[in-house]
């Protein structure tokens, strides 16, 4: 599995979901529900409610069916940033401001809850987030987000907006790493941030998450790429679509073997490419010396094949001047044999 088809992967993905959202942001009830629960100040959400969950469940049972998975959320903000709607309610989000986070703005940053600039307003087209971690979860997410506009279309009144984690879209490229991995190929694919070089996902992170290991995030905050290739990956994104944007390199170092060298030190063989529309990068790894190996016999093959080509044609040769010579040695033979033949001897002479 390459890099790039790792990122077009994910780019498909967050497209499929994006298209989704945008369609159902532009129902004409769902504009009439938003337009109802504000005219109420939002005391009489019930029409609202009805047509999101509606749409929740069907968009909900599409996705289960085509990846077996669900979304870790969906919920609505209102045009200041209010959360008004979410599909499984939780004290710790709804009613409150979240004009802060980059799904609402699209500012492709999220700012402190107390220090959001004043001009900050809704989306006014479709948008992908900065992954960002949740107030309940540690795992990073993210938010795809579509505004709603008013029948005139001049106003937004609401951003609908659905989460993932960031896992759950590398969830099917797993499955088939493990598979791989039955057949002796040992790859790892993870994400990294393009403008920090932080490492957003990786097998050991999830694992970590798992284990509830101690100090986790703070040891997660250190797992960054080495400077010098952030540098060289850092142009990547300026580049046109297609192999150019790729980097590939047989001396990465994973951040994650400065903590569990068994299993993630050494060198490594690793593919990097950009994610559209995303500040994401998608990377694919194996351990060189395993990588190299099958090269490694190929040309030991290929040498020991050589040799014995070499041994054969100077065999070949040999044989072939032991015949000639051998030939020319009886035809030589048989001449003076005929001379000898030819020649009188004294004694009939006399």
């Amino acid at each position: 599995m390459s890099a790039r088809i790792l990122a077009r992967g994910i780019e498909r993905e967050l497209d499929q979901r994006k298209d989704e959202l945008v369609e159902i942001s532009q129902d004409e009830r769902l504009r009439r529900a938003i337009e109802q629960a504000v005219r109420s100040d939002w005391t009489d959400r019930r029409s609202l409610y009805g047509t999101l969950n509606r749409w929740y469940e069907l968009a909900n049972a599409r996705q289960q069916r085509r990846t077996g998975r669900s979304d870790a959320s969906w919920f609505l903000c209102d045009a200041e940033g209010f959360q008004r709607w979410r599909s499984q309610i939780s004290p710790l989000t709804i009613d409150r401001n979240w004009s802060h986070r980059d799904y609402f703005h699209g500012r492709n940053r999220n700012y402190p809850p107390d220090r959001v600039p004043g001009d900050v307003r809704p989306i006014q087209r479709p948008h992908i987030s900065v992954a960002y971690r949740g107030t309940s979860e540690e795992r990073y997410k993210v938010a795809i987000s579509a505004p709603i506009w008013n029948d005139e279309g001049t106003r937004v009144i609401g951003v609908l907006a659905r989460t993932s984690e960031l896992g759950d879209l590398l969830a099917e490229y797993e499955d088939k790493i493990h598979a791989h991995a039955s057949a002796g190929i040992h790859r790892v694919i993870a994400l990294a941030d393009q403008r920090d070089g932080k490492l957003l996902y990786h097998p050991w992170i999830r694992a970590a998450h798992e284990r509830r290991t101690p100090d986790r995030i703070e040891i997660f905050e250190r797992l960054k790429l080495d400077r010098q290739l952030w540098w060289r990956l850092c142009i990547l994104k300026d580049r046109p679509t297609g192999s150019a944007r790729d980097y590939r390199t047989s001396r990465y170092e994973d951040p994650v073997g400065r903590i569990d060298a068994s299993r993630y030190g050494g060198r490594w063989l690793a593919a990097f490419c950009p994610v559209r529309n995303t500040s994401w990068l998608a990377v694919v790894q194996e351990p060189y010396e395993a990588a190299i190996q099958p090269v490694q016999k190929l040309e030991q093959d290929l040498s020991a094949y050589l040799w014995l080509g070499v041994g054969l044609f100077f065999g070949l040769i040999g044989a072939v001047w032991f015949f000639v010579a051998r030939a020319l040695v009886s035809q030589e033979l048989r001449v003076a044999a005929r001379i000898g033949s030819r020649t009188p001897s004294t004694h009939s002479e006399s």
